[in-house]
């Protein structure tokens, strides 16, 4: 073999080698999956909603929100953590006793609240109430633990020519506009949706649509 092709036979050994040895592209080097991983949750964690100023801004609100809450509810019982990030209107001649941890959230119109002489209203704990919205007791109103109230809905216990008191269970959902007449219980889990009419109880875990509001189940099967 003369010395020219033994030459080019060592410099393809060569070259093979080098392939061979090389990382590829496909397989990176593990170690750079250590070094690249913190950095992109890290920028993960600044695009979120929840950045360290924004829960700053968030726990001020719900500071400044408890001291407007403790002179708004001053005339009621309990109401320990309570919290109106906005403004409610309150006028109490008669008993009403909050749990813990209740929310009025603030908006384009405040909460009314108004339980006249000789009426009750008990608000269980953790219960939100969006703005707008009107509860008013004359004779005896009570909410359960957890439930949410959407923006404008009007709970009344008096309407014309009928007083009867108003009961809603635990985790109950009243969506927006909805309207709660006199006489009226929900069942604990049950949902009444948006605009609705309620002058009939509605039983646990149902869901009352409509004006007058027909009751269903959750699982969409018409009780009655």
């Amino acid at each position: 073999m003369s010395d020219s092709v033994r030459a080019r036979a060592g410099r393809i050994r060569a070259k093979t080698v080098e392939r061979e040895t090389k990382p590829s592209a496909a397989a990176p080097d593990p170690s750079i999956r250590h070094r690249v991983e913190p950095d992109a949750m890290s920028r993960e964690r600044t695009a979120s909603p929840r950045t360290p100023a924004a829960a700053v801004m968030h726990k001020a609100r719900r500071v400044l929100g408890r001291g407007r809450a403790k002179v708004i509810f001053s005339g009621c019982q309990g109401g320990g953590g309570l919290c109106a990030t906005g403004p409610v209107s309150v006028r109490v001649r008669g008993r009403a006793a909050l749990g813990m941890r209740i929310t009025f959230l603030g908006g384009m119109v405040p909460s009314e609240i108004s339980v006249d002489k000789g009426a009750r209203l008990s608000i269980g704990d953790e219960t939100i109430f969006n703005y707008g919205v009107s509860i008013a007791a004359r004779s005896a109103v009570t909410i359960g633990r957890r439930c949410m109230f959407g923006s404008f809905v009007r709970l009344s216990d008096e309407s014309i020519g009928q007083l009867a008191p108003v009961i809603l269970g635990d985790d109950v959902w009243i969506a927006h506009g909805a309207i709660i007449g006199p006489g009226v219980t929900i069942g604990d889990g049950s949902v009444v949706s948006a605009g609705s009419v309620v002058t009939t109880d509605v039983p646990p875990h149902s869901l009352a649509i409509g004006n007058p509001a027909r009751v269903m189940s959750l699982g969409l099967t018409v009780k009655g």
